[in-house]
């Protein structure tokens, strides 16, 4: 028993009590950089993730861009996506120096702003914008919204809406190559031959812009001044859709 008594003593003593407590201070210190570390490379992850997204995008941008670029027209069409893809690249030559000097540059919080706001959503708006301009997939509604007011026209107005809603559709994603350009290319002429067809029913533009007007009204007298118009109601029994409404 007397033994034992010095040893019991002497780990409760006030030197071994300090010792514990620097080394838990120690080990809590060491934990607070593992932490850290953790921390660090779980941003990194983050910042990869972000990367490779934006990597992806701009990859998108640059083949539609190069896909599109093979016509004249379209590549003057793309000149404000490729103001802000100017500017883009200077930004990225300024971060890529940062970095090279400062690893860490690449987790601070603004860091990817320039690639993740505006400018790169800019880009991607201004391609499809072109993407667009170049299939004449703008229009929502054709001449087939009058067209079908008539069941004689009905079929062609269906025929109309269906190539412009196949046209609308494919505009909705950029090209990736050459090919998906052909594409919008043979559907943009499918409804170009499909329009054109109707001048050779006798839907010319007199005709064409006259219904369409018709649905607002046509002052009668200008009507009956137009022979090739009234001929035509008249050869396709068209002339019992239409009222005469006193003003």
């Amino acid at each position: 028993m007397d033994n034992s008594t010095p040893a019991t003593q002497s780990s409760t003593s006030p030197e071994s009590l300090a010792t514990r407590a620097n080394s838990l201070r120690e080990l809590s210190e060491e934990y607070k950089r593992w932490q850290k570390r953790a921390e660090d490379i779980q941003r990194f992850l983050t910042r990869r993730d972000e990367l490779d997204d934006i990597a992806r995008r701009i990859g998108e941008a640059a083949a539609a861009y190069q896909a599109l670029s093979g016509d004249p027209n379209v590549r003057t069409h793309m000149a404000p996506a490729v103001g802000i893809a100017i500017r883009l690249r200077s930004r990225t030559k300024d971060l890529l120096q940062q970095m090279v000097a400062t690893p860490e540059t690449i987790l601070k919080a603004k860091s990817l702003e320039p690639f993740k706001g505006d400018e790169l959503g800019g880009i991607d708006g201004a391609l499809r914008s072109s993407w667009r301009w170049f299939l004449g997939a703008g229009e929502r509604m054709g001449i087939e919204a009058v067209l079908t007011r008539f069941p004689a026209l009905r079929l062609t107005a269906t025929r109309l809406a269906r190539l412009r809603e196949s046209l609308q559709h494919y505009g909705e994603k950029l090209p990736s190559g050459p090919a998906a350009v052909e594409e919008g290319r043979r559907l943009k002429k499918q409804l170009a031959d499909e329009l054109k067809s109707l001048e050779g029913a006798g839907l010319d533009s007199a005709v064409l812009a006259f219904l369409r007007r018709s649905l607002e009204g046509v002052p009668l007298a200008e009507l009956l001044a137009d022979d090739k118009v009234l001929t035509w109601l008249r050869e396709n029994k068209l002339t019992g859709y239409f009222q005469v409404r006193s003003t």
